[in-house]
């Protein structure tokens, strides 16, 4: 019994660890998708020789002249950032933990129902655990954002029912 209930608790933190993951990879493939779009039409609007003809900037010269300055640096340093690769690479990355969280969630389906035997789901759990060392070792390195990860910690633990509610969402249910 004991044997079996380790094994639950195994997929059971898995599964969290997942769902963590996935939703860590989107938030930051999102938040690089919209500072490349951002930058991209900072770009196109100071770039515009219609805007540089508009008769405000013959007012604040100084304000066009840095615009100008800042867009010139932008163009240079967005191939060397690279927002644009870095969301495609990041929305894989949420893609696979998604793919990995939906695996666990129908290992505990089976666990909680009793339909597989704890050899079999003990094979299942190393299978994907091996997946996930595979996902780990392709990660692009980045500087890890804690208070994100705290964040949706706390998300992922109120939606699966093991954290209270914050104040905003016990208002948005009324």
């Amino acid at each position: 019994m004991a044997n079996s209930e380790n094994l639950r608790k195994a997929i059971w933190q898995s599964l969290l660890t997942a769902d963590l993951n996935c939703r860590y990879w989107a938030r930051l493939a999102a938040r690089a998708s919209r500072r490349d779009k951002i930058a991209k039409i900072f770009l196109g609007v100071t770039a515009s020789s219609t805007v540089a003809s508009w008769g405000i900037w013959e007012e604040v010269d100084i304000l066009w002249k840095i615009l100008s300055g800042a867009s010139a640096v932008l163009a240079v340093a967005l191939p060397i950032v690279n927002w644009s690769g870095s969301a495609r690479t990041r929305t894989g990355f949420a893609a696979k933990w998604q793919s990995m969280l939906s695996s666990y969630e129908l290992a505990w389906i089976d666990v909680a129902d009793g339909v597989r035997s704890p050899e079999e789901v003990r094979a299942e759990l190393s299978r994907f655990k091996a997946l996930e060392d595979k996902i780990h070792a392709s990660d692009t390195p980045i500087d890890p954002d804690d208070k994100l990860a705290r964040q949706l910690q706390a998300a992922v633990l109120r939606s699966r029912g093991l954290a209270p509610a914050s104040i905003a969402e016990r208002r948005q249910d009324v």
